[in-house]
Formats: C-alpha cells, sequence, structure tokens
C-alpha cells in the first residue's frame, strides 16, 4: 500500500527530477558516514526548473539505518585450484589426453558434459566438504519512511 503523499505516478517532468536526484544521490550519498542504529528525521523542500518547468517535491519522514550484522558466508574451493590438484593425479599422457578432449566434449554437448551419476555424487560430497565457513560483516540497509 502506497503512502498517502507517494505519488504512483509522475509526470515527464517529476520522473526528469527524480532521475537527476537519484544519480546524483549515488555519487553523493556516502553510507559511510551515516550512524549505525541511527535515526534522521528528515524534511526537504526540493525546488528547481528542468526544461523551464517548475518542480517542487517536499521530502519528510525517517531516514532508518540499521546496525550492522555479522552473518556466515560459506567459501567452496577453487575450481581452478580442484581441477589442477586433480590434473596433477594424472599422467602426463593421461592428463594430455584429457585436456585435448574434455573441451570438445563440452562443446559439442552444448555445454553438458555426461558424468556417471556415481561420480556426480561422490563429487558432490567432496565440494560440500571442500568449503569453509567464514563470519563477514554486512552494512546496515537504510530505508526511509515517508511522514504520513
Amino acid at each position: 500500500m502506497a503512502a498517502k503523499n507517494v505519488k504512483t505516478q509522475r509526470t515527464e517532468i517529476e520522473a526528469a527530477a527524480w532521475a537527476a536526484l537519484g544519480k546524483r544521490a549515488a555519487t553523493e550519498g556516502d553510507r559511510d558516514q551515516l550512524e549505525e542504529g541511527a535515526t534522521y528525521s528528515v524534511h526537504l523542500t526540493i525546488e528547481g526548473e528542468i526544461d523551464r518547468r517548475v518542480f517542487r517535491e517536499t521530502v519528510a519522514g525517517l531516514l532508518l539505518v540499521n546496525p550492522d550484522q555479522e552473518r556466515a558466508k560459506s567459501c567452496p574451493a577453487s575450481a581452478a585450484e580442484l581441477v589442477a590438484l586433480l590434473l596433477g593425479e594424472l599422467s602426463t599422457e593421461r592428463r594430455a589426453q584429457l585436456l585435448e578432449r574434455l573441451p570438445d566434449e563440452f562443446l559439442a554437448s552444448g555445454g553438458k558434459l555426461t558424468v556417471d551419476e556415481d561420480r556426480q555424487a561422490e563429487a558432490t560430497r567432496l565440494l560440500s566438504r571442500l568449503a569453509t565457513r567464514v563470519t563477514e560483516t554486512a552494512r546496515g540497509s537504510v530505508r526511509f519512511e515517508p511522514a504520513e
């Protein structure tokens, strides 16, 4: 449900004004300058001209900066490192054959390799064991609640 003071259909001039402000905000806004967990009471009057037509809009409400949060992230093994490790287990001749054949098979199959189901299951289990969990800090979101 839209807030009472938010228009659902904009004129071309209004759309141009908000587009310009949005582009400017994307380059001028600095999230790092907003205090984590803060609430800012906002009352702005935006006024100007676009193609000699007057634009005036009042923006009022609360700007809410949510607190930063810790979240767990899965870090899988590098595909290139894993393939390199497996290639190192093959003889020089077998490795050369595989490196020659595999790209052709991949292209011929439209990007879908033919793999034995049991080997696929083994690979899936191995990959699930070759992942670590790290904790990272996610910046709190910033949202605006218009005044009624």
